[in-house]
């Protein structure tokens, strides 16, 4: 039931806010106007982002 979760981004949409950096807040909310706030890092740990293209494997 929707009115109990909290509304979060979708994977694709949490790598690409993570192309950004990973130390920003994302407002969660619920249709009740609660919300929660969490980082980037938070919700898509041990992520690839810009700065894993530098690295020779």
């Amino acid at each position: 039931d929707l009115q109990e979760e909290f509304i979060s981004p979708c994977g694709a949409c949490r790598q690409v806010m993570r192309e950004f950096g990973t130390d920003w807040a994302v407002y969660m909310t619920k249709p009740d106007g609660t919300f929660v706030v969490r980082t980037v890092q938070e919700l898509l740990p041990a992520s690839f982002g810009p700065e894993d293209l530098q690295k020779i494997q």
